[in-house]
Formats: C-alpha cells, structure tokens, sequence
C-alpha cells in the first residue's frame, strides 16, 4: 500500500528542497567570490598569484608618487625585470590586518619617503601592488578590494636590496627610458645641420645625451645633480679607420667626457665604470664631489643631420 502525502507534507517538502538550492547557489557564489577576489583571510594567496603571472612578456604600468609629483609608464616585462620582481620568496610577506597596514604605509613622510606601484590586469580585473620606501608594509588592491602585508625590510638573499627598491629600480630605467636615455634602444642622437662643424654637432649631441640624467626623477638611480661635458678631436683614429674603410669621409671619431656629480648613493653606484673617478680638475664651475668618466664614439653627416653616436668606453 503506497504512502499518501497530505497537502501539509507536500507543501513541506517542497519548501525544504527550495531551501537547500538557495543554500547550494549561495555557497556556490561565496566560492566563485573567492577564487576571483580572494578572501579577507587568504590574501597571500592572492599576492602569490599576482607575483605567479608576472613572467616575460607581460604588460604592466609601473608609477612613483613621490610628494605632490606622480608619473607611470607603461613597460612590458623581459627576463631581466621577470626575476626581480618582490615576491614573497623573497620578502617573506604575511598578511596583516587593514588598520594596521593603512596606519603603516600613511605615517611616512611624504616629501622624505616615496610610494612605487606595479599594476595590470588578471582576468579581466584590476590590481596594483605598492610599497613605501622607508617601510615594510605593502597594499595589494584588486577588484576594488584592498589587503595589507608586512614582510622582511630587505631581501633575504640580498641584504640592500628592498622591495621599494627592487620596484623603483624598475621605475628609474622605464622612466629613462621615456626620456631617450641609452636603454632606449636609440643609440644615436640626430643633430640639426646648422652648418656647425663637428666637434660643435659632437657636443650638442653629448650634451643632450648626458643632461638627461638632469630630468629624471628625485632619487633616480640616474640622477646626476651637475653635468659639464667636453668633445675633443681624435685625429689619428679618424685617420686609421678612413683607412681601413672603417667609416667614411663624413664620419669622425671623438672623445667625450663628463663631469657630474651624482645625485644619490644609487647613482653613484650606476655611473662607476672603468674609468670613473674622483674629478681632480681646477674648473671654477664644478661643485664639490663630483666625478669624471670618459666616452668615445662617432659623428656622421647625413642628409638628415648629424647623427651623433657616443656610448663606449673603447673603440
């Protein structure tokens, strides 16, 4: 004999299924939500992921904010930026409450101290990781949602290296870059022919070339604070290398040198070559702890100009 429902039980039972599909989508949703935004209490998950898709070839904005001034360029990642980036390998980041991460990051000085971010997208979202020099803290904001992390000063396996420091030094080189700087990829300056000679187009040309390190931003790896620059003749090379074929009638080879003074621990570090050293001239117009390094290259006539190549250290 079959069992007869009542309307009641009917009615129950329905109520009951309805109920546990409501339950199933909603948890169903709180997954989703977690696995694309990541959950208040899995943010280093997140982190890792985002460090995870910056490989070769990704496209990224890279800004500093450094008091009032605020500058981005947009960079593609190559091998060498790939593996410099600050992950928590290397930082030994660990998720922080909010509070204390948003207290962290704005107690610094904001004339003295600078903020350096790297963004992108992940799947269709938008996400910027910064830090603060000066501070161990970081944010991570991503779809809106923000998450704060502390982690080592320094690099465990460098100990001057820190993750501001790993980021603005992908700054500093994007940012010279944009300028016209020698990672450019533009190894040549092109000279007007105002129908000076050489060794005049010569010296323009360097003189635009090296007082770039004059416009980069405060703190820059490439920051010089003076720059004075000279161009000489180099007769006999010229002479040999017509000779040899090297180059030709409208082509003379020059010494280049310049005198700066650079602008920050980091510069100094960037500009010591070879043959760097200490300045020992007597020019009235050179300030104290300045520094002295040699270039040679090459000025072509062209029907376009002078184009004007000075970039290494030896012929």
């Amino acid at each position: 004999m079959k069992p007869k429902w009542s309307k009641f039980g009917i009615l129950v039972f329905s109520l009951s299924i309805v109920m546990i599909l409501l339950v199933a989508a909603a948890l169903t949703s709180t997954q989703s939500d977690r696995k694309g935004h990541g959950a208040e209490t899995d943010g280093i998950t997140l982190l890792n992921h985002i460090f995870d898709t910056l490989t070769e070839g990704k496209n990224v904005v890279i800004a500093l904010e450094q008091g009032e001034v605020f500058h981005s360029y947009g960079a593609t990642l190559d091998t060498y930026w790939e593996i410099r980036m600050p992950t928590s390998e290397e930082f030994n980041w660990h998720q922080i409450a909010e509070e204390d991460g948003r207290a962290a990051i704005s107690s610094g000085n904001r004339d003295e101290h600078y903020r350096v971010s790297i963004s992108g997208k992940d799947d269709g979202k938008t996400w910027s990781f910064m830090v603060q020099n000066g501070s161990d803290c970081a944010r991570l904001t991503y779809d809106d949602q923000e998450y704060y992390f502390a982690g080592a000063e320094e690099n465990v396996y460098h100990s001057d290296w820190s993750a501001a420091r790993a980021l603005r030094s992908f700054y500093d080189t994007m940012e010279y870059k944009s300028l016209g700087g020698l990672y450019s990829g533009v190894a040549s300056v092109l000279v007007p022919d105002d129908g000076q000679d050489y060794l005049a187009a010569a010296l323009t040309g360097y003189r635009q070339q090296e007082e770039l390190h004059l416009q980069v931003s405060k703190g820059s790896r490439f920051g010089f604070s003076f720059v004075k620059c000279d161009v000489t003749p180099a007769e006999d090379e010229t002479a040999h290398f017509r000779k040899d074929g090297f180059i030709g009638e409208n082509t003379w080879a020059v010494y280049a040198t310049t005198i700066f003074v650079p602008e920050n621990e980091s510069a100094y570090n960037e500009s010591m070559a070879g043959n760097t050293e200490e300045y020992s001239g007597n020019d009235a117009e050179v300030p104290s702890g300045a520094f002295i390094y040699g270039r040679v290259g090459y000025v072509t006539l062209t029907a376009d100009g002078w184009n004007v190549n000075i970039n290494g250290t030896g012929w």
